[in-house]
Protein backbone atom coordinates (compact mmCIF):
# COMPACT_ATOMS: atom_id res chain seq x y z
CA UNK A 1 0.00 0.00 0.00
CA UNK A 2 2.35 2.16 1.47
CA UNK A 3 5.02 1.78 -2.35
CA UNK A 4 0.81 2.60 -4.57
CA UNK A 5 1.20 6.18 -2.37
CA UNK A 6 4.57 6.74 -2.67
CA UNK A 7 4.28 5.88 -6.45
CA UNK A 8 1.03 7.86 -6.71
CA UNK A 9 2.38 10.97 -5.21
CA UNK A 10 2.72 14.11 -7.07
CA UNK A 11 2.87 17.68 -5.70
CA UNK A 12 -0.15 19.49 -6.96
CA UNK A 13 0.95 23.04 -6.42
CA UNK A 14 1.84 23.98 -10.41
CA UNK A 15 -2.20 23.50 -10.24
CA UNK A 16 -3.19 26.33 -8.05
CA UNK A 17 0.39 28.25 -7.81
CA UNK A 18 1.58 30.33 -11.01
CA UNK A 19 4.33 32.51 -8.96
CA UNK A 20 7.69 33.65 -9.85
CA UNK A 21 10.66 31.59 -8.38
CA UNK A 22 11.96 35.16 -7.55
CA UNK A 23 9.21 35.80 -5.40
CA UNK A 24 9.57 32.55 -3.77
CA UNK A 25 9.80 33.90 -0.19
CA UNK A 26 9.00 37.70 0.22
CA UNK A 27 5.54 39.08 -0.44
CA UNK A 28 4.94 41.26 -3.44
CA UNK A 29 2.82 43.55 -2.05
CA UNK A 30 1.30 44.96 1.26
CA UNK A 31 -2.06 44.09 2.05
CA UNK A 32 -4.40 47.26 2.79
CA UNK A 33 -6.81 47.30 5.60
CA UNK A 34 -9.66 49.91 4.61
CA UNK A 35 -10.32 51.26 8.08
CA UNK A 36 -8.56 52.17 11.06
CA UNK A 37 -8.15 48.77 13.26
CA UNK A 38 -6.29 47.78 16.65
CA UNK A 39 -5.13 44.42 17.39
CA UNK A 40 -4.48 42.91 20.58
CA UNK A 41 -1.99 40.61 20.86
CA UNK A 42 -2.22 38.10 24.33
CA UNK A 43 1.23 36.31 24.43
CA UNK A 44 4.77 37.37 22.82
CA UNK A 45 6.29 34.18 22.86
CA UNK A 46 7.80 32.31 19.90
CA UNK A 47 4.35 32.64 17.90
CA UNK A 48 3.13 35.92 19.17
CA UNK A 49 6.69 37.52 17.98
CA UNK A 50 6.12 35.78 14.80
CA UNK A 51 2.76 37.07 14.38
CA UNK A 52 3.94 40.96 15.05
CA UNK A 53 6.62 40.37 12.66
CA UNK A 54 3.94 39.02 9.89
CA UNK A 55 1.54 42.05 10.41
CA UNK A 56 4.21 44.72 10.23
CA UNK A 57 5.95 43.01 7.23
CA UNK A 58 3.09 42.22 4.99
CA UNK A 59 -0.12 44.42 6.34
CA UNK A 60 0.33 48.05 5.18
CA UNK A 61 0.40 49.35 8.54
CA UNK A 62 -1.18 53.09 7.72
CA UNK A 63 -4.71 51.94 9.24
CA UNK A 64 -3.15 49.04 11.80
CA UNK A 65 -2.03 49.34 15.39
CA UNK A 66 -1.27 46.43 18.09
CA UNK A 67 -0.87 46.12 21.25
CA UNK A 68 0.89 43.41 23.09
CA UNK A 69 0.72 42.01 26.49
CA UNK A 70 2.67 39.13 28.49
CA UNK A 71 2.18 37.58 31.75
CA UNK A 72 6.50 37.40 32.09
CA UNK A 73 7.89 40.59 32.61
CA UNK A 74 9.42 42.65 29.80
CA UNK A 75 8.75 40.32 27.17
CA UNK A 76 5.95 42.59 26.10
CA UNK A 77 8.48 45.91 26.22
CA UNK A 78 11.38 43.76 24.94
CA UNK A 79 9.24 43.14 21.63
CA UNK A 80 8.27 46.60 21.35
CA UNK A 81 11.49 47.66 21.59
CA UNK A 82 12.93 44.88 19.36
CA UNK A 83 10.25 46.95 16.88
CA UNK A 84 11.25 50.22 17.81
CA UNK A 85 8.10 50.59 19.62
CA UNK A 86 5.68 50.15 16.77
CA UNK A 87 3.75 47.69 19.02
CA UNK A 88 2.13 49.26 22.38
CA UNK A 89 3.11 47.20 25.37
CA UNK A 90 -0.12 47.17 27.94
CA UNK A 91 -0.55 45.55 31.13
CA UNK A 92 -3.94 43.69 30.91
CA UNK A 93 -4.87 42.25 34.23
CA UNK A 94 -8.77 42.05 33.59
CA UNK A 95 -11.13 43.02 30.82
CA UNK A 96 -11.19 46.74 32.07
CA UNK A 97 -7.74 47.13 30.92
CA UNK A 98 -8.66 45.98 27.03
CA UNK A 99 -8.08 49.24 25.46
CA UNK A 100 -11.61 50.74 24.01
CA UNK A 101 -10.46 50.51 20.39
CA UNK A 102 -9.55 47.20 20.31
CA UNK A 103 -11.47 45.54 16.98
CA UNK A 104 -9.88 41.88 17.54
CA UNK A 105 -7.95 39.76 19.88
CA UNK A 106 -5.48 37.67 18.70
CA UNK A 107 -4.53 34.96 21.94
CA UNK A 108 -1.71 32.75 21.58
CA UNK A 109 -0.34 31.12 25.00
CA UNK A 110 -0.22 27.65 26.23
CA UNK A 111 -3.91 25.85 27.20
CA UNK A 112 -3.55 26.27 31.29
CA UNK A 113 -2.54 29.87 30.74
CA UNK A 114 -5.52 30.30 28.40
CA UNK A 115 -7.94 28.69 31.18
CA UNK A 116 -7.05 31.75 33.29
CA UNK A 117 -7.86 34.40 30.98
CA UNK A 118 -11.12 33.11 29.26
CA UNK A 119 -13.35 35.08 31.58
CA UNK A 120 -11.65 38.01 30.98
CA UNK A 121 -11.35 37.42 27.00
CA UNK A 122 -15.38 37.01 27.17
CA UNK A 123 -16.19 40.01 29.46
CA UNK A 124 -14.05 42.11 26.88
CA UNK A 125 -16.45 41.46 24.36
CA UNK A 126 -14.08 41.31 21.85
CA UNK A 127 -13.82 39.19 18.60
CA UNK A 128 -11.03 36.95 18.98
CA UNK A 129 -8.98 34.16 17.50
CA UNK A 130 -7.62 31.93 19.73
CA UNK A 131 -4.70 29.46 18.45
CA UNK A 132 -4.96 26.75 20.81
CA UNK A 133 -5.60 23.21 19.97
CA UNK A 134 -6.29 22.01 23.59
CA UNK A 135 -9.40 20.62 23.51
CA UNK A 136 -10.65 21.80 27.24
CA UNK A 137 -9.91 25.07 26.42
CA UNK A 138 -12.11 24.74 23.06
CA UNK A 139 -15.14 23.48 25.40
CA UNK A 140 -14.86 26.04 28.23
CA UNK A 141 -15.53 28.79 24.86
CA UNK A 142 -18.09 26.90 23.69
CA UNK A 143 -20.30 27.54 26.86
CA UNK A 144 -20.27 30.92 26.24
CA UNK A 145 -21.89 30.94 22.13
CA UNK A 146 -24.60 32.77 23.27
CA UNK A 147 -23.14 35.78 25.29
CA UNK A 148 -21.11 35.84 21.93
CA UNK A 149 -24.10 35.93 19.60
CA UNK A 150 -26.20 38.81 21.69
CA UNK A 151 -22.58 40.94 21.45
CA UNK A 152 -22.28 40.56 18.27
CA UNK A 153 -18.58 38.88 18.81
CA UNK A 154 -16.86 37.00 15.86
CA UNK A 155 -14.98 33.96 17.30
CA UNK A 156 -12.23 31.22 15.88
CA UNK A 157 -11.48 28.55 17.59
CA UNK A 158 -8.18 26.59 17.97
CA UNK A 159 -6.07 28.38 14.59
CA UNK A 160 -3.14 26.57 13.55
CA UNK A 161 -2.11 23.17 12.22
CA UNK A 162 -5.03 21.61 13.19
CA UNK A 163 -7.96 22.88 13.86
CA UNK A 164 -7.09 25.14 11.16
CA UNK A 165 -5.07 24.47 7.96
CA UNK A 166 -6.41 20.87 7.95
CA UNK A 167 -9.89 22.33 7.35
CA UNK A 168 -8.74 24.29 4.81
CA UNK A 169 -7.10 21.35 3.33
CA UNK A 170 -10.58 19.27 3.52
CA UNK A 171 -12.97 22.01 2.22
CA UNK A 172 -10.51 22.37 -0.74
CA UNK A 173 -10.60 18.60 -1.43
CA UNK A 174 -14.61 18.44 -0.93
CA UNK A 175 -15.14 21.14 -3.60
CA UNK A 176 -15.04 18.51 -6.33
CA UNK A 177 -17.28 16.30 -4.53
CA UNK A 178 -21.24 15.55 -4.97
CA UNK A 179 -21.21 13.98 -1.70
CA UNK A 180 -18.74 13.30 1.14
CA UNK A 181 -19.32 10.18 3.21
CA UNK A 182 -16.07 9.84 5.19
CA UNK A 183 -13.06 12.54 6.28
CA UNK A 184 -10.26 11.80 8.04
CA UNK A 185 -7.08 13.72 9.05
CA UNK A 186 -3.63 13.07 10.00
CA UNK A 187 -1.41 15.34 12.37
CA UNK A 188 2.31 15.76 12.12
CA UNK A 189 4.77 18.29 13.96
CA UNK A 190 3.73 20.94 16.84
CA UNK A 191 4.58 24.67 16.62
CA UNK A 192 5.26 25.10 20.70
CA UNK A 193 6.02 24.01 23.66
CA UNK A 194 2.11 24.71 24.36
CA UNK A 195 1.11 22.85 21.38
CA UNK A 196 3.52 19.39 22.01
CA UNK A 197 1.99 19.42 25.78
CA UNK A 198 -1.47 19.68 23.49
CA UNK A 199 -0.78 16.52 21.41
CA UNK A 200 0.58 14.56 24.23
CA UNK A 201 -2.14 15.63 26.54
CA UNK A 202 -5.16 14.43 23.04
CA UNK A 203 -3.12 11.62 22.76
CA UNK A 204 -3.97 10.41 26.55
CA UNK A 205 -7.29 11.83 26.10
CA UNK A 206 -10.51 9.56 24.94
CA UNK A 207 -10.53 9.84 21.61
CA UNK A 208 -13.81 10.96 19.95
CA UNK A 209 -15.21 10.30 16.36
CA UNK A 210 -18.17 10.42 14.27
CA UNK A 211 -19.42 6.88 13.27
CA UNK A 212 -22.43 6.13 11.15
CA UNK A 213 -23.18 9.77 11.71
CA UNK A 214 -23.04 9.11 15.67
CA UNK A 215 -20.46 10.96 17.98
CA UNK A 216 -19.05 8.39 19.96
CA UNK A 217 -15.90 8.03 22.28
CA UNK A 218 -14.07 5.66 20.92
CA UNK A 219 -11.65 2.88 22.78
CA UNK A 220 -8.02 3.53 23.63
CA UNK A 221 -7.58 -0.47 22.91
CA UNK A 222 -6.36 -1.08 19.85
CA UNK A 223 -7.02 1.98 18.41
CA UNK A 224 -3.24 2.79 16.82
CA UNK A 225 -2.74 2.62 12.99
CA UNK A 226 0.37 3.29 10.99
CA UNK A 227 -0.12 6.39 8.26
CA UNK A 228 2.36 7.13 5.51
CA UNK A 229 3.59 10.64 5.11
CA UNK A 230 6.10 12.55 2.23
CA UNK A 231 9.70 12.05 3.46
CA UNK A 232 11.55 11.92 5.41
CA UNK A 233 8.52 10.89 7.85
CA UNK A 234 7.51 7.88 5.81
CA UNK A 235 5.42 5.26 7.79
CA UNK A 236 4.42 6.00 11.15
CA UNK A 237 2.21 4.86 13.98
CA UNK A 238 -0.70 7.52 14.54
CA UNK A 239 -3.31 7.26 17.25
CA UNK A 240 -7.24 8.87 17.97
CA UNK A 241 -7.69 12.29 19.31
CA UNK A 242 -10.96 14.47 19.68
CA UNK A 243 -9.13 17.93 18.73
CA UNK A 244 -10.85 19.26 15.75
CA UNK A 245 -13.69 16.19 15.38
CA UNK A 246 -16.55 17.92 16.08
CA UNK A 247 -15.45 21.68 14.33
CA UNK A 248 -15.11 18.79 11.20
CA UNK A 249 -18.75 17.31 11.92
CA UNK A 250 -20.31 20.95 11.75
CA UNK A 251 -17.90 21.53 8.29
CA UNK A 252 -19.45 18.71 6.71
CA UNK A 253 -22.86 18.02 8.44
CA UNK A 254 -23.81 15.21 6.07
CA UNK A 255 -20.89 13.03 6.21
CA UNK A 256 -21.02 9.71 8.26
CA UNK A 257 -17.60 9.23 9.47
CA UNK A 258 -14.99 11.43 10.89
CA UNK A 259 -11.21 10.96 12.19
CA UNK A 260 -8.92 12.93 13.43
CA UNK A 261 -5.28 10.82 14.39
CA UNK A 262 -1.97 12.81 15.65
CA UNK A 263 1.36 10.88 15.30
CA UNK A 264 3.76 10.59 18.49
CA UNK A 265 5.55 13.98 18.24
CA UNK A 266 8.99 13.76 18.10
CA UNK A 267 10.47 14.73 21.37
CA UNK A 268 13.35 16.93 21.64
CA UNK A 269 16.96 15.55 22.55
CA UNK A 270 19.05 15.90 25.25
CA UNK A 271 20.48 18.79 23.82
CA UNK A 272 17.95 20.07 23.16
CA UNK A 273 16.37 19.61 26.62
CA UNK A 274 19.59 21.39 28.56
CA UNK A 275 18.99 24.80 26.21
CA UNK A 276 15.40 25.16 26.90
CA UNK A 277 16.44 25.18 30.47
CA UNK A 278 19.43 26.94 30.44
CA UNK A 279 18.83 29.45 27.92
CA UNK A 280 14.99 29.17 27.51
CA UNK A 281 14.39 28.53 24.30
CA UNK A 282 11.84 27.25 22.71
CA UNK A 283 11.15 22.98 22.31
CA UNK A 284 9.91 23.48 18.32
CA UNK A 285 9.36 21.30 15.93
CA UNK A 286 10.04 23.13 12.43
CA UNK A 287 8.15 21.03 10.05
CA UNK A 288 4.68 19.85 10.33
CA UNK A 289 2.64 17.79 7.86
CA UNK A 290 -1.31 17.68 7.89
CA UNK A 291 -3.05 15.13 5.60
CA UNK A 292 -6.64 14.98 5.10
CA UNK A 293 -8.52 12.34 2.82
CA UNK A 294 -12.07 12.48 1.62
CA UNK A 295 -14.09 9.47 0.83
CA UNK A 296 -16.95 10.04 -0.96
CA UNK A 297 -18.99 10.36 -4.80
CA UNK A 298 -18.18 12.50 -7.86
CA UNK A 299 -20.57 11.88 -11.16
CA UNK A 300 -22.03 8.88 -9.15
CA UNK A 301 -18.26 6.87 -8.86
CA UNK A 302 -16.81 6.17 -5.62
CA UNK A 303 -13.83 8.29 -5.16
CA UNK A 304 -10.81 8.49 -2.60
CA UNK A 305 -9.04 11.78 -2.58
CA UNK A 306 -5.58 12.56 -0.12
CA UNK A 307 -4.02 15.70 -0.02
CA UNK A 308 -1.20 16.50 2.18
CA UNK A 309 0.61 19.83 3.43
CA UNK A 310 3.97 19.53 4.65
CA UNK A 311 6.46 22.74 5.78
CA UNK A 312 7.66 24.80 8.14
CA UNK A 313 5.25 24.37 11.51
CA UNK A 314 5.51 28.44 12.23
CA UNK A 315 5.69 29.71 8.78
CA UNK A 316 1.97 27.52 8.38
CA UNK A 317 0.01 29.00 10.85
CA UNK A 318 1.08 32.68 11.19
CA UNK A 319 0.13 32.55 7.64
CA UNK A 320 -3.35 31.61 7.91
CA UNK A 321 -3.50 33.69 11.94
CA UNK A 322 -2.73 36.45 8.52
CA UNK A 323 -5.64 35.68 6.29
CA UNK A 324 -7.98 35.28 8.82
CA UNK A 325 -7.35 38.57 10.81
CA UNK A 326 -7.93 40.49 7.21
CA UNK A 327 -11.17 38.85 6.46
CA UNK A 328 -12.52 39.49 10.30
CA UNK A 329 -11.06 42.87 10.10
CA UNK A 330 -12.71 43.56 6.73
CA UNK A 331 -15.91 42.17 7.64
CA UNK A 332 -16.04 39.59 4.75
CA UNK A 333 -18.99 37.76 7.13
CA UNK A 334 -21.87 39.16 9.14
CA UNK A 335 -22.05 35.78 11.30
CA UNK A 336 -21.41 36.24 14.98
CA UNK A 337 -20.86 33.49 17.73
CA UNK A 338 -17.94 30.84 17.23
CA UNK A 339 -17.94 30.46 13.46
CA UNK A 340 -15.63 27.71 11.72
CA UNK A 341 -12.45 28.92 10.12
CA UNK A 342 -13.10 26.99 6.90
CA UNK A 343 -15.88 30.57 6.46
CA UNK A 344 -12.90 32.66 7.11
CA UNK A 345 -9.89 30.66 4.72
CA UNK A 346 -9.94 31.10 1.11
CA UNK A 347 -7.87 27.19 0.54
CA UNK A 348 -6.47 28.95 -2.89
CA UNK A 349 -5.67 31.87 -1.61
CA UNK A 350 -3.76 30.56 1.28
CA UNK A 351 -1.87 27.37 -0.64
CA UNK A 352 -0.58 30.04 -2.90
CA UNK A 353 1.04 32.10 0.02
CA UNK A 354 2.56 28.78 1.65
CA UNK A 355 3.92 27.71 -1.56
CA UNK A 356 5.56 31.18 -1.44
CA UNK A 357 7.58 30.09 1.80
CA UNK A 358 8.11 26.68 0.42
CA UNK A 359 5.24 24.87 1.71
CA UNK A 360 3.71 22.52 -0.61
CA UNK A 361 0.46 20.16 -1.32
CA UNK A 362 0.82 16.23 -2.34
CA UNK A 363 -2.01 14.63 -3.83
CA UNK A 364 -2.48 10.86 -3.38
CA UNK A 365 -5.53 10.95 -5.59
CA UNK A 366 -6.80 7.47 -5.77
CA UNK A 367 -10.60 6.02 -7.02
CA UNK A 368 -12.12 2.94 -6.18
Amino acid sequence: MVSILKSKMKKVTDNYFHQSSNNMNKIVKKIKISKPSSILLVGCGRVGNRLVKEIFENIDDENIKIYITDVVKDRASDLSEHFKGRPVPIKWKNAKDTPDDIDLIIVCVDGDSEKKIIDRIVLSKKSFITLSDDNSVIKQYLKHQDTFKENNIKVILGLGLFPGIGNAVAEHISVDFDQVFDITVERLGFVSNSSLSSIKKARRDSPLGLRDTVLTESRKKNSKAYSWFPKPYGLLETQPVAVGVTELVQQFPNARNVSVRYSEPKLPTFKDRVRHLILREQLTSKNACIKVQVYGSIDSEIVSKTVCVKGDALNMVSITVLDVLYCILEDVSDETGIVLCSKYINPKQLFSQLHERGINLYDFDTSK
